[in-house]
């Protein structure tokens, strides 16, 4: 071999290695000689010099052997080595990969006594100055052991021992018996390593750490006054053994009066070892001051083993004094939850991995840590390897029967918890699996025998929680209830108490006190009360779906930088509770580690999804590729490819659900079979479906999502082929002498129809397979032979239908659903049964109707009440005699409106559905945004027009009919194919405008909405919603032709609003658009009856030129608008005065302007009849052109439209009395008296 390194080069090694970046921690050569003393000595210097300085770490050198014995360790460096090398090294060397699932429940308990909880005997091996090839063997399996690799190391040691003992020197054999003690301590077999360290005295007492190893093993054994003995000679024999020192101090710990620190050297004090001892002394002397040291130990010093479990020991006492705040959700400075977590790590290694000794108290608090921090699985894997070690052992089997409740195991709680336990929680654990297990009746039973007088509050809760269970089993409501007020009575201030009698308020179904209950007890509620019953009441509270109290009792009181169930409860409050802001909010804070976990993830995805996010595409993305077997989320993204047309990408996933279903309730199947049938397989889709509804009859949704499924889709024939003869899957009816007899010929379950079921390879069902309507079918029994002859077949599908049409207003009273009626041929009116309900229809509706024409109410009321289409709704308002309410009509309301759109022009404006179809009606996507600029709609906005599109196609092929009650009769309108191919054309070309022109508005407003605000927006509907808050949330323009809608939106949030009419004067203004396209604009609002105000003269001008001057109607209506009840007076008389001047100028006809002004009389003064006069005189006044003639022209109307009325002298005589500029002569018709003259109408000049 190569000579040894010299101290020179090592220095001159160590110097270089100060240079390297990033900084060194620890410094090893490896040399080809064998490990030499003295650089060993050298090398142990040179650490020390470098300790506090710049370059601060330790240095060691390998020998060749020493190398090959490191290698050996990992067997692919190895083999690169020698394959052939020591077989000692390669036994056994395997590694095991823990799995660890999360789960939840947590249980806290008090930590066990762990006074016995000391260091191992340990000694430092390169300290030891022994260098021969066998020491270095030695050194190598020491070390294994000390690092966990029990089995190698101690195989390797005792292969050693029997191999080399012989040759071996005193040392050599005072090491390997030392090693073995080591390894019999770490495996929990005390015995053993006090025989050993004992023998290995007894062979080299004069080894350095021969008395220190047999003071631990006297203080081991609980015989303090030797160990403090033997430790003490040791410290006065090397006052610089900090190992010793640490011995002495824990054994002094037994002697109240004992200085622990005496005698050691300030060096040995600041030692790890010593400071670990000091910590361990003052818990053995049960002083709660072990708690800080140890927690300050670890912050100076995170090296050193029994310093971090000491730390980790301290971390969970400290959290259960503080109630498992952390461990709950709650906030804590310290030890906040990743100091726990780190903690229950900490003691989960130290048993899985046996650095340590072998110690009960470290197995029940490393399962207890572990629990905590939601890691069962580990919990059970280190308490398993307690209770192989210690049979029986009562806090063990506790804790492994508390997780088996958690898991619902209660075969297993029987099994690990005795039976002749007076421990009050075993008695409970026991009694509630025996209610499980075995009956109810007996678990009450064993309750009736139990003695709880001296039990604590906690105690007798969780046996209460016993008997209830088996109370809930026997479905005995009655008595639960008032066992938990006779409980509460004995316990009136317990807030546990009053918690389990509003669980079971809640269980027995009486609802309404269970929140009355609830509400109580979060009134009266501490400030201080503990975070887990917080979340107890809040998961009341989200049982009952009521959503506000959670926010109240956790927000502030939730950290958020770790998961917990109770952050899942106000997240899950947060979203459900439509307060997004604060959702949005709290994922803001999240920790980026936290992103990447499923329930984030989905919790995001459906944040994004309730609040019309714009990339919900991205949220739902990230979570199915992380969870793709979650059938709701699953077909949330189908919904929302619906929305974008992706057709062929919608068929592709469909097909791969063929195969399996992902998780989801039965809703949310029959929703995956609806969209299969459309975009799919239609076999498969109503085949899953017939199965959920035969599976779940009792469900009235289910129901209705079928009869859906079967009624409005087309082309349903190969999915539900006529069936002719009978055949599998079909049901059929017979008559035989006995009656008439139901059944069905098919393989699977039948449910609630097994009765009639028959397996296509039974007798019967092969005697009537084949067989048509009228034939005879004979089958033949024991005793006789039975006749039927076949009355009907139908395939399964359409007989299921059928049932359910005929069974659902019966069995489901309270459920809207398809009205059944009846037909009856023979009497006069066959239809009397349908007009009946379709007046009852009527009548109700318009009741609504009436309540909204009289009232501003958003028409989104309206709409929702009546269960219509709020886009098809409005625009039939005037069908039934209802003016659509756009607006008041008021200058100033015009004026708010122009300001509300320049303010917002750079952020845009978002359109409601209603605005959102006018607009792609009327081409206005280009027009809106030069005015208002960007446009946006919402996502529920988009899935109104999907809707539309996707029910328009269904309806293409079909004729189908509507009922209404008109003018006091019933009547009946066709529905041909040819009108639904065009609806369809128009709802498509709607759609896709709204894709094509406007941009997703997320519908989060600034602060979420409280109160009465709250509670109307939840009634408005998503769309009239999500458009206000998108709106408030964004600083957006609100353009909706809604006027409650709007009103609402400026009074509940203050949101700047307009609708389309404003927007088009503008442009007008600013020539965007030509005066003939806002005319024509106008017009065709006035076609659909809605009620537009902003008409200039101009615009009146060119619809009458537009009419040549002839046809009136249009201008007609157009100035009875002008002219309505509530316009503005003189500015809108101006408008019309213009107009006449307009007219006369353009067409230079008196009478042609003559006519007109008879309309714009006609118009004002038909809402004012009391002012017909005033409104003659502010015409007359503002009209510029032949003011006479018009002025005699008003007197005639006014004259010819008051004759024959009752007041026509009385207006005649005011006619008179008003200034006249001069005199007006009369037809003959009409004598006055020559004498008599009428005064003009007012001024004939204009101010």
């Amino acid at each position: 071999m190569d000579e040894a390194v010299t101290e020179a080069e090592l220095r001159d090694e160590v110097e270089k290695a100060k240079s390297f970046s990033p900084k060194i921690k620890e410094y090893i050569l490896v040399t080809t000689a064998r490990r030499d003393a003295a650089i060993q000595k050298a090398a142990r210097e040179i650490t020390d010099e470098l300790a506090g300085t710049d370059h601060e770490f330790s240095v060691s050198v390998w020998g060749w052997d020493q190398f090959q014995e490191h290698a050996s360790l990992h067997p692919d460096v190895w083999e690169q080595i020698d394959p052939t090398y020591d077989p000692f090294s390669k036994r056994g060397l395997e590694q095991v990969a823990v799995k660890i699932d999360e789960v939840k429940d947590l249980v806290t308990s008090a930590l066990p006594d762990a006074q016995n909880d000391l260091r191992p005997p340990s000694f430092d091996a390169q300290a030891e100055n022994e260098s021969s090839p066998r020491h270095t063997k030695i050194t190598i399996f020491v070390e294994m052991i000390e690092n966990g690799n029990l089995e190698v190391g101690r195989t390797g040691l005792a292969d050693l021992k029997d191999a080399d003992w012989e040759s071996a020197t005193s040392s050599e054999k005072y090491r390997v018996l030392i090693g073995l003690a080591s390894a019999a301590l770490k495996m929990g077999d005390d015995n053993e390593a006090h025989s050993l360290i004992e023998r290995a005295y007894d062979i080299c007492p004069e080894h350095k750490s021969a008395k220190r190893n047999l003071a631990t093993s006297k203080l081991l054994q609980g015989e303090y006054d030797q160990a403090k003995k033997l430790a003490g000679e040791a410290v006065h024999a090397r006052p610089d053994d900090d190992i010793a020192a640490a011995m002495l101090v824990q054994a002094r710990s037994f002697f109240p009066a004992d200085d622990l620190l005496e005698g050691l050297s300030d060096s040995v004090k600041g030692k790890s070892p010593v400071k670990a001892a000091l910590c361990q002394a003052y818990r053995n002397r049960d002083d709660t001051a072990w708690l800080s040291m140890a927690v300050e130990a670890y912050q100076s010093d995170q090296s050193d083993d029994q310093i971090r479990l000491n730390w980790a020991e301290a971390v969970l006492e400290l959290e259960i004094q503080n109630n498992a705040t952390s461990a709950q959700g709650g906030i804590s400075e310290f030890p906040s939850f990743q100091d726990l977590n780190t903690a229950a790590e900490e003691l989960y290694q130290a048993c899985v991995s046996r650095r340590s000794r072998f110690s009960l108290a470290t197995i029940h608090n490393a399962g207890l840590a572990l629990r905590l921090v939601d890691r069962n699985e580990e919990a059970k894997q280190v308490l398993e390897m307690g209770l192989a070690h210690c049979s029986g052992e009562p806090s063990i089997s506790l804790q492994l029967a508390i997780i088996a409740h958690e898991d619902r195991d209660f075969g297993r709680i029987l099994e690990l918890l005795d039976e002749r336990s007076e421990h009050p929680e075993v008695i409970s654990l026991r009694t509630e699996a025996t209610a499980h297990i075995l009956s109810p009746s007996d678990a009450l039973e064993a309750i009736d025998r139990i003695d709880t007088t001296n039990w604590s509050e906690e105690h007798r809760l969780m046996l209460l929680s016993s008997e209830l269970t088996s109370l809930s089993r026997m479905a005995d409501w009655t008595t639960a209830i008032e066992k938990c007020r006779q409980a509460l009575a004995e316990n009136p201030d317990s807030l546990r108490f009053k918690i389990v009698l509003a669980r079971v308020l809640r269980l027995s179904g009486d609802l309404e006190a269970a929140i009355s209950h609830l509400d109580q007890i979060v009134a009266g509620l501490a400030p201080d009360a503990t975070m887990a019953e917080r979340v107890e009441i809040a998961t009341e509270y989200r049982q009952l779906g009521n959503h506000d109290p959670i926010v109240v009792l956790l927000e502030d009181q939730v950290s958020t930088q770790h998961d917990s169930e109770a952050l899942r409860l106000l997240l899950s409050a947060l979203i459900s509770g439509q307060k997004h802001r604060g959702a949005l909010n709290l994922f803001s804070v999240f920790p980026p580690e936290l992103s990447g976990d499923e329930w984030y993830l989905r919790a995001r995805s459906i944040l994004a999804i309730n609040s019309g996010a714009a990339d919900i595409a991205s949220h739902l993305n990230a979570y199915l590729r992380v969870e793709p077997n979650d059938l709701e989320m699953q077909i949330s993204r189908l919904g929302l490819w619906q929305l974008q047309g992706r057709e062929s990408e919608i068929r592709r996933k469909l097909r791969t659900f063929e195969k399996k279903i992902p998780n989801g309730n039965s809703l949310e199947r029959m929703r995956l079979c609806h969209l299969a049938v459309q975009y799919g397989n239609r076999k498969w889709g109503v085949d899953t479906a017939y199965q959920e509804l035969i599976s779940n009859w009792d469900d009235p949704a289910i129901h209705l999502a079928y009869q859906g499924l079967i009624l409005m889709y087309d082309d349903l024939e190969d999915a539900i082929p006529k069936s002719t003869a009978i055949q599998e899957n079909c049901v059929f009816e017979a008559m035989s002498n006995d009656g008439v007899r139901r059944a069905r010929i098919e393989g699977t379950n039948a449910h609630n129809f097994e009765a009639e079921r028959h397996a296509p390879t039974s007798e019967f069902a092969k005697a009537c397979i084949g067989k048509t309507v009228g034939e005879k079918v004979v089958i033949a029994t024991q005793y006789e032979s039975i006749e039927f002859e076949v009355l009907w077949i139908k395939p399964r599908a359409l007989d299921l239908l059928h049932k359910s049409l005929e069974e659902f207003n019966k069995r489901f009273p309270t459920n809207s659903g398809m009205q059944r009626m009846t037909f009856d041929f023979q009497a006069d009116n066959p239809l009397v049964d349908m007009e009946r309900i379709t007046k009852a229809a009527h009548d109700r509706d318009q009741s609504v109707l009436d309540n909204y024409a009289a009232n501003a109410l958003p028409f989104c009321f309206v709409a929702e009440a009546l269960g219509k289409d709020v886009v098809d709704g409005w625009a039939g308002l005037p069908g039934v005699g209802i003016q659509p309410r756009v607006c008041i009509g008021s200058r100033d309301e015009r004026n708010n409106a122009i300001k509300e759109i320049q303010s917002k022009a750079e952020s845009g404006c978002v359109l409601d559905p209603i605005t959102a179809a006018l607009a792609s009606d009327f081409h206005l996507w280009e027009t809106i945004s030069k005015v208002c600029g960007p446009v946006h709609v919402t996502q529920s906005t988009l899935e109104v027009f999907a809707k539309r599109e996707i029910e328009a196609k269904n309806n293409i092929d079909r004729r189908s009919g509507i009922t209404s009650w008109q003018d006091g009769r019933f009547t009946m309108i066709e529905i041909t194919p040819e009108q639904n191919q065009v609806d369809f054309e128009v709802k498509k070309r709607q759609r896709e405008d709204v894709l094509a022109h406007c941009k997703i508005a997320t519908s989060v407003p600034q602060a979420d909405l409280e109160g009465q605000n709250l509670e109307i927006s939840e009634v408005l509907g998503s769309w009239a919603r999500d458009s206000v808050l998108a709106a408030e949330g964004n600083g957006l323009l609100l353009l909706s032709e809604d006027q409650g809608l709007r009103q609402w939106a400026a009074a509940a949030l203050g949101v700047g609003s307009s609708w389309l009419q404003p927007v088009l004067l503008l442009a007008k203004d600013r020539g965007l658009v030509s005066i003939e396209d806002y005319t024509k604009f106008i017009v065709d609002c006035l076609d659909r009856d809605f009620t537009y105000v902003s008409m200039d003269s101009q615009t009146l001008l060119t619809q009458a030129k537009a009419d040549g001057f002839s046809a009136q109607s249009t201008v007609k209506r157009m100035l009875e608008v002008v002219g309505g009840k509530n316009a503005d007076l003189e500015t809108n008389l101006g408008v019309a005065a213009l107009f006449l001047d307009l007219v006369l100028q353009e067409t230079k006809q008196e009478h042609v302007r003559d006519r007109y002004a008879s309309l714009v009389l006609e118009a004002f003064s038909a809402p004012r009849r009391d002012e017909t006069i005033q409104v003659i005189r502010a015409l007359t006044k503002q009209v510029s052109l032949r003011v006479f003639n018009l002025i005699e022209h008003a007197f005639w109307w006014l004259v010819a439209r008051k004759l024959g009325t009752p007041d026509f002298h009385q207006q005649v005589k005011e006619a008179k009395n008003s200034q006249l500029q001069r005199p007006v002569s009369f037809p003959s018709a009409i004598r006055f008296r020559v004498t008599e003259k009428i005064r003009l109408l007012g001024s004939c000049f204009p101010n």
